[in-house]
């Protein structure tokens, strides 16, 4: 999607077979399945918006929940302090859900405004991604943190004209205030280091030498996600511009993910491609309150950013 209005450039679904083309098969839409960590940088924008910052450090250690013990994907504990944008590109779970854990209301207020679909057979936390979206509402999600903060609604329709070829009005795209715009920014800077850092899972889609000489360098960030059974794995992307996500799983969960397709990440290797789109947007604009401190984006000293009201489902 166009991150500027939340125009629809590419909606695709593919089966393997003729599946793909019946009516009601358009998997990218309506296909309701676990988002995993790519729910992360939205827990994450909630808390900028809340007293914590990209620089802000929590334990990776022994983490609970429910009565749950939590583990990291790596079934390993780094047992020590990481900040948040170590955390988000390690994809780090006890984290997650320490952050995550006293913001719970907030953020299924958060993801139920987004059209997400709470799963009530999942007693898992809601920081690691228990809720249920559709491909393309997870791109027009991660598409607010290039806009300012604000969220678009996707739409098919660029313009329509009458049998007389003039233009006729269409309604004005259906958008509304997601983050503060500090905290977008913060978010997509935060995106952005999973793919440059090399504590990330996704350096693979750091730009080449050719598409920086050929002008297509700009940024892109990018997160994965797979849940436990590995049913489904996702890969969520934003550039200036252009906001993707990818999906692939079995629509019903009944079969697991190719193992191939999972240990060579194919979801995120698709969301490269958006560097290949023209743009006319090759950078976000820094808003009034941002600095960097050590090339980390973070609001000015004595700055305490509010996200709005998540508008109404």
């Amino acid at each position: 999607v166009d991150v500027r209005g939340g125009g629809i450039v590419a909606l695709a679904s593919s089966t393997g077979g003729s599946l793909s083309s019946d009516p009601g098969r358009q998997w990218a839409a309506s296909a309701l399945r676990p988002v995993a960590s790519t729910v992360k940088p939205l827990l994450y924008s909630l808390a900028f918006g809340d007293g914590v910052t990209q620089l802000t450090a929590f334990r990776d250690g022994a983490t609970g929940y429910a009565g749950q013990a939590i583990r990291n994907n790596s079934g390993e504990f780094l047992n020590r302090a990481v900040t948040v944008r170590e955390a988000n590109a390690r994809s780090l779970n006890t984290v997650a859900v320490q952050v995550g854990t006293p913001r719970e209301k907030a953020l299924r207020r958060t993801l139920d405004a987004l059209g997400y679909r709470a799963d009530a057979g999942n007693t898992s936390s809601v920081s690691l991604g228990t809720y249920r979206a559709a491909p393309l509402d997870v791109a027009a999600a991660y598409a607010s943190f290039a806009n300012g903060g604000t969220r678009c609604e996707p739409h098919l329709l660029a313009e329509v004209y009458d049998r007389a070829g003039r233009p006729l009005s269409l309604p004005r795209p259906d958008c509304a205030p997601l983050w503060d715009e500090v905290v977008a920014y913060e978010t997509f800077d935060l995106l952005t280091v999973a793919v440059t850092s090399n504590a990330g899972h996704v350096k693979f889609l750091r730009p080449t030498v050719w598409q920086r000489l050929s002008g297509k360098g700009m940024p892109l960030g990018a997160k994965s996600g797979t849940t436990d059974d590995v049913n489904d794995t996702w890969c969520a992307a934003v550039t200036p511009q252009y906001a993707m996500a990818v999906w692939i799983g079995d629509p019903d969960g009944r079969q697991s993910v190719p193992v191939n397709l999972y240990r060579d990440q194919a979801a995120c290797r698709e969301v490269g491609l958006l560097r290949d789109l023209p743009h006319e947007r090759t950078s976000v604009p820094v808003p009034p309150g941002i600095t960097t401190v050590g090339g980390v984006a973070v609001p000015l000293p004595g700055l305490n950013p509010r996200n709005p009201a998540p508008p109404a489902p």
